[in-house]
């Protein structure tokens, strides 16, 4: 996975950290866990701010709609 693959790292994120609390998360908490995840390959690459929100986004969405099932 790289930085650019939102979904697909915002679907990871509620596999491996379900019970993490992403409404306390950082930024550069949510990154840490990102680039922990064992799929990623972008370690070395810098990201942004605006990647990251739509990361933590895409995640709220993953919780909100397994809240709703």
């Amino acid at each position: 996975m790289h930085w650019h693959d939102v979904d697909e790292i915002a679907i990871s994120l509620e596999k491996n950290y379900s019970d993490e609390d992403i409404s306390e998360l950082t930024l550069k908490d949510l990154e840490d866990l990102i680039k922990s995840l064992s799929d990623f390959d972008d370690h070395e690459i810098e990201t942004n701010k605006e990647v990251l929100k739509e990361i933590l986004e895409a995640w709220k969405e993953i919780k909100d709609s397994n809240f709703e099932d």
